[in-house]
């Protein structure tokens, strides 16, 4: 979403700069809501996830979705450089192993993040950034950040933005 759909969204006028600041720093508070809420990560990260006293025959991995599976192997110890793990596959964002296994730790680099956001997920964000746009504006112009904004997991997010928010949570 660009700063002008926003600035539409809050019919704020496309000339008026003097916001964007404000509505950027919005925008990634809201993608950082999207993400504790649903645990979709939203722009694409290389993660590298560690799993000690893996034994079995899938796992879950913890950024979503999944893009792709960089690397994994199999470690005896921290310093041990590992040995690959060839023998599975990746469906949404789960690994299937072809037989299950055990190692110390299975060291598992991925990319996750979507590569285009779905309109709806841009819809979602927008109404947050409407949301906190209106939350406590006084104080974050004050402030000139967002840092004045109560840590998100203090906020009473709308209902409606929460069941918007609820089809794409992941859970584990």
């Amino acid at each position: 979403m660009t700063i002008d759909e926003l600035k539409y969204f809050l019919n704020i006028a496309e000339d008026d700069e003097s916001y964007d600041e404000v509505i950027t720093s919005l925008y990634s508070l809201a993608k950082q809501i999207f993400y504790q809420f649903t645990r979709r990560q939203l722009d694409i990260v290389t993660e590298t996830d560690y799993y000690p006293n893996f034994e079995g025959s899938v796992i879950y991995l913890y950024k979503t979705p999944v893009q792709e599976i960089i690397e994994m192997t199999m470690k005896s110890s921290s310093t041990d450089p590992g040995e690959p793990i060839t023998g599975y596959m990746l469906v949404a964002d789960a690994i299937y192993f072809d037989e299950p296994f055990q190692t110390k730790i299975l060291k598992v680099t991925y990319k996750a993040g979507y590569k285009t956001l779905p309109n709806e997920v841009d819809q979602i964000l927008a109404q947050l950034v409407s949301f906190l746009w209106n939350y406590d504006a006084t104080k974050v112009f004050l402030s000139g950040t967002t840092e004045a904004i109560l840590a998100p997991n203090q906020m009473e997010i709308p209902k409606h933005i929460q069941d918007n928010m609820a089809i794409y949570r992941v859970g584990i």
